[in-house]
């Protein structure tokens, strides 16, 4: 018959009763009740062979190990806490579940709470009445504060572990060679001196006073930590200040001249309480440190070098730790130093709020909270890029000056057929006496003068009046090619943006990832299964990917500047872009795009629609077709030269409306004087001037239909070449998203292989520049073919995108009507295949 019995606290199963052994007893005969192994003496040699054997044997293990396990007793743990709080209170689920979830199937485990109420004299009574309890087994302390209390104790009449030590130095906690040394003991401590942590936040942003704020029992438990810490402080100084429970003003306790505040746990403070705590720091630009996890930074907090995963580490150790000690081993054995893997964390947006501006080394060190800076203005799409572009842009704005300018051209040529009016005045003072006496004219005399001059056919004028209409025409369509020329600028500035932001992110991820590796190099050669060439080869990896992040930084910057240049806007600042769909620049769906493009036939008939609906629209054609008639305008001109007069009327009214003097007060004083004159004039010989005028013209007239002709040419090539371009990046967009997937998906299976040992650094680094490589591709691919289309639409002379949504309707559907005309003429008979 098996029996279940108790061993201290192990349970074990014998044939008979025994007696009771010391805890951690090791030699244990038979088989643990809950997993443990059994221990063959000896083997019989049986008639049958070994296979069989085996087989036997190994069903009545699992027989035995089943039903011992039915009747075995529960393992109980007293759970030791610090009492009520606010923060950390998932900790002790982490620490719970990993025991639980390691020992299951092996050992029954039952947890019994014994919480304290925030005072060293309850930890003590928690922890006597869990000694004094003959049904717990082992005790687990969880309290942060009641780690701190009991490590220092001399005595521990059970089993006893304590996994959330600060610093062992700091405490004088016991260590020896890899254990506590202390019977019962077990304790878990980082092995990063507290003057670490210090160097890192100092190399964020220097201080020289700062502030501990941390509960009240923590720096009671710890009575030697004020002077060890200043000891390790490097020529900070320090002020303490615990937080009780009850009075909540942290605020107010700090001295004037603290320039930072390191946070070592409040958890009794109320988690609004907290908030407005850091929202106070921040209003006080103070940069604010934690010493307890990334998750106060994600708060507000500035930064922390303890990442909230190695709870879940520290708890696995502790799990490993009881196990073994369940198992039979030493408690004071067990390990006692953890190698926290620290990774520094920054809130940028508690950084800006506070004036702080990290060095780029400390950036590409990081992990960034909120890196993306925050953005001005509305959200812009592709629309609204394009619409800022057409009512803000400078270059613009200058082609519209342009046109108005002709405007008054036009008006200055137009007045050269309109009448003239004019008026004059005049006075004589004639000094001849004589003259006077004769009463010939009069000594003073005052005059005034009206003129009219209407030209009646004046062909400079009437041909320099229309051609500057002609010549408008072509102003206004170099207006339209300059918003053209704008929406292109503005969207492909705005694809290069997101482009550039998007490879920051990948560079950034690369980075990432980097220092992950670096960090499982590190527990590689910790364990003996590597060496430290891999730890330098991540090392200079990572130097390389800070270098790219960099350069991704840089450049995202130079891409905002110059979408900001082109939409007017403040240079330096941060635009909010939503990233377009691919389909969105079109009037037509993504499908049909689709079954047009990958079908050769279909895209040629494409090609044809776009092209002869882009030259239609062309304004560089119209710009040279109003050229083109403004001088054959002048042609005309210049062939009515040779006989055509210039003919005008003038009419002239003098009134001689003041005389005095000698020679005044004659009937002629009153005398008004008028004339009306029709005069037509042309010239007789001008040595050749007007046939070689004529010339002239008929030559640039030659010329600017050749030119019209190359640029239709250029034009249509422009077309066909921005229509390839988008379509092979089109299908691009599809492979290159394949291909990273499938890097992607390589480089987890090498990752994982290079973690268990099964291949060299070299496959790791290539699966990762391979990932790399495919997702800047995959990227380059989306933005590329945008690109492509912004091109083509530009060469087709039409942005679909800011249509209305009638008219692009219209268009879709004339292009599936010529589409269909296409193939029914093709299908027609005789028609070639």
């Amino acid at each position: 018959m098996i029996k279940a019995c108790r061993h201290g606290n192990v349970v074990c199963a014998q044939k008979k009763p025994h007696k009771e052994l010391p805890l951690g007893h090791a030699n244990l005969i038979g088989f643990s009740a809950r997993g443990g192994i059994l221990d063959i003496k000896r083997q019989q040699k049986l008639d049958m062979p070994t296979s069989s054997v085996r087989s036997v044997l190994t069903f009545v293990v699992s027989a035995l190990l089943l039903w011992t396990h039915a009747f075995a007793d529960p393992v109980e743990v007293a759970l030791i806490t610090d009492g009520p709080q606010y923060q950390l209170q998932d900790v002790e689920d982490i620490f719970t579940d990993e025991l639980l979830a390691l020992t299951s199937g092996e050992f029954e485990i039952k947890f019994t709470k014994y919480p304290a109420d925030w005072s060293v004299q309850s930890v003590e009574r928690a922890l006597a009445s869990a000694y004094n309890n003959p049904s717990i087994d082992l005790v687990l302390v969880l309290g942060f504060a009641a780690n701190q209390l009991v490590v220092s104790r001399e005595l521990f009449a059970k089993p006893t572990f304590l996994p959330l030590v600060f610093n062992a130095d700091l405490l004088d906690a016991p260590n020896v060679a890899q254990g506590s040394g202390r019977r019962n003991l077990n304790y878990l401590a980082d092995r990063v001196p507290f003057k670490n942590d210090l160097a890192t936040f100092q190399r964020v942003i220097p201080f020289r006073h700062a502030a501990l704020l941390t509960d009240a029992v923590i720096i009671e438990a710890i009575p030697q930590a004020p002077a060890i810490v200043r000891e390790q402080g490097q020529g900070v100084a320090f002020s303490f200040i615990g937080h009780d429970g009850v009075d909540h003003n942290l605020v107010g306790k700090l001295p004037k001249d603290v320039d930072a505040v390191l946070l070592g746990g409040l958890p009794r403070l109320p988690p609004p309480l907290f908030d407005a705590l850091l929202n106070d720091l921040i209003a006080r630009e103070l940069p604010v440190f934690s010493l307890v996890s990334e998750t106060e930074v994600l708060r507000g907090a500035l930064a922390a070098d303890v990442a909230q995963t190695d709870y879940r580490r520290i708890a696995r150790r502790n799990a490993l730790n009881i196990q073994a000690v369940l198992l039979g081993e030493r408690t004071d054995q067990q390990p006692v130093i953890y190698e926290g893997k620290r990774r520094l964390t920054i809130n940028m947006a508690t950084a800006r709020a506070i004036g702080l501006s990290p060095t780029f080394d400390v950036l590409s060190e990081a992990d960034l909270v909120n890196a993306a800076p925050d953005t001005t203005g509305p959200a812009l799409t592709l629309n609204t890029v394009a619409e800022l572009a057409i009512a803000q842009n400078l270059d613009l704005a200058v082609s519209v000056y342009d046109v108005e300018i002709g405007e008054q051209d036009i008006r200055d040529a137009r007045s050269n057929l309109l009448p003239q009016v004019s008026l004059g005045a005049s006075q004589v003072i004639r000094r001849d006496e004589a003259l006077a006496r004769s009463a010939a004219f009069p000594e003073q005399s005052t005059s005034g003068l009206a003129s009219l001059t209407q030209p009646l056919f004046v062909e400079s004028a009437r041909s320099g009046y229309q051609q500057q209409k002609l010549l408008q025409d072509g102003r206004v369509a170099a207006l339209e090619a300059a918003r053209l020329d704008s929406v292109l600028d503005a969207t492909s500035a705005y694809l290069q943006a997101l482009r550039a932001q998007n490879q920051l992110r990948i560079q950034q991820q690369n980075l990432d990832l980097t220092k992950s590796n670096l960090e499982l190099a590190r527990d590689r050669v910790r364990a003996g299964s590597a060496s430290n060439a891999d730890i330098f080869r991540w090392e200079s990896s990572l130097a390389t990917a800070r270098s790219s992040v960099l350069s991704a930084l840089a450049s995202q910057q130079q891409a905002y500047d110059d979408l900001s240049r082109i939409l007017n806007r403040d240079l330096g600042t941060t635009p909010d872009l939503q990233m377009p769909t691919p389909d969105e620049p079109f009037g037509t769906s993504a499908e049909y795009f689709n079954a047009l493009v990958n079908n050769p036939r279909r895209f040629a008939w494409f090609a044809e629609f776009v092209t002869n609906d882009g030259l239609s629209r062309s304004p560089e054609l119209a710009q040279l077709d109003a050229q083109i008639n403004a001088t054959e305008r002048d042609v005309l001109a210049r062939r009515r030269a040779f006989w055509a007069p210039d003919v005008s009327l003038q009419a002239q009214y003098t009134d001689n409306f003041d005389v005095s003097g000698l020679g005044s007060g004659t009937p002629l004083d009153d005398l008004n004087d008028w004339s009306v004159t029709l005069s037509a004039s042309w010239p007789l010989f001008d040595s050749g001037q007007r046939r070689s005028q004529l010339s002239r013209s008929r030559l640039l007239v030659d010329q600017l239909n050749t030119q019209r002709a190359a640029t239709a040419l250029q034009i249509e090539q422009n077309i066909r070449a921005s229509l390839l371009a988008a379509q092979a990046t089109y299908a691009n967009i599809e492979y290159s998203r394949d291909g990273a997937e499938a890097a992607r998906k390589n480089l987890a299976l090498v990752s994982d292989a290079y973690q268990k040992g099964a291949v060299s650094i070299i496959d790791l680094l290539d699966a990762q520049s391979q990932s790399l490589q495919a997702d800047l591709s995959a990227n380059n691919a989306i933005h590329d073919f945008l690109l492509n289309v912004m091109n083509l639409q530009r060469a087709s002379n039409s942005f679909d995108f800011l249509l209305p949504a009638d008219e692009r309707a219209q268009r879709t559907q004339s292009l599936i009507q010529f589409i269909t005309e296409k193939e029914a003429q093709r299908r027609a008979p005789g028609a070639q295949p």
